[in-house]
Parts: C-alpha cells; structure tokens; sequence
C-alpha cells in the first residue's frame, strides 16, 4: 500500500527506496506463498470453476512457473522452488477435487530457456519464444475442451 506509514517511511530514505527497490520480486514472490495468500488463491480458483460450470464454459487449470523456478540455480533456485510448492500442490489438490484439466508449462518454459532466451532480460514475462513454447504446449489440451 503506498500510502501506508511503511511506504511513506522508505520514500523518505534514498537507500530504503533503493533496497525496496532491488528486493521488490523477492517480496512478492514471499507474499504470495504465504498459507493465507495460497488459500485466497484456492478460494478464487474454485469460485472460478464453479462459475464457469453454471455458463457452461470449459476449464482448463494453467500452472505458470515463475521465473526463479526455471533460471536460477544451486541454492536460489532451490529456495525458489521450495517456496512455490505449496500453490503447486494447491493447484494439484484443486484440479483433483474439482476433476478439471491441470496442464504445467513448466517443461515447456524449461526447454525453450535451455535453448535460448524464454524470458525478456531482467523480466519474468516470457519473448516471443516462451509464448510460442507455451502455446504449443497447450493446443491439445485446449482442443479437447472446445465444443464439437
């Protein structure tokens, strides 16, 4: 919240900003796993889910990487995706219970990134690459969803 006494206390400091600045992914990436971020995220996506079955629209369930789970190594990339396991098995466990198709693209952005860049440079978006990769990825299963 920028208008928070937090926010206004680090615009005040040049080095605060800088260091918020700098650590501004990690601190997203941290909010986002935390159990409740996760169970808001499980609320949504069943919400989702059963409103899609009330207008007869199919589901198909995504499951992104982020880019730390693809690019970093050793510890960091470890660490990273240590923190991403808990919305990775809220995932699996929603597409369970619910029976809707579950595709990861995981592989996907792996193998395009082992051949070149699957991400822009100091950016977690995917190039044209990545999306191609993806959308590859996905075609079958999104066929199988469309009406015949």
């Amino acid at each position: 919240d920028p208008e928070s006494a937090l926010s206004r206390f680090i615009d005040r400091s040049r080095e605060l900003t800088w260091l918020d600045l700098r650590t501004r992914a990690a601190q997203y990436q941290a909010a986002n796993v935390l159990p409740a971020s996760v169970r808001q995220a499980e609320e949504s996506m069943r919400e989702l889910v059963a409103l899609c079955r009330e207008r007869d629209v199919p589901v198909l369930l995504v499951r992104l990487p982020r880019r730390t789970e693809i690019t970093d190594t050793g510890l960091r990339g470890k660490l990273g995706r240590w923190m991403t396991a808990g919305p990775r098995a809220m995932h699996d466990r929603v597409a369970a219970d619910l029976d809707v198709p579950l595709r990861d693209v995981t592989g996907a952005i792996a193998a395009t990134y082992a051949a070149g860049p699957a991400f822009l440079p100091n950016d977690p978006h995917w190039t044209p690459a990545g999306h191609a990769a993806v959308a590859d990825s996905l075609i079958d299963a999104v066929d199988q969803l469309l009406p015949r």
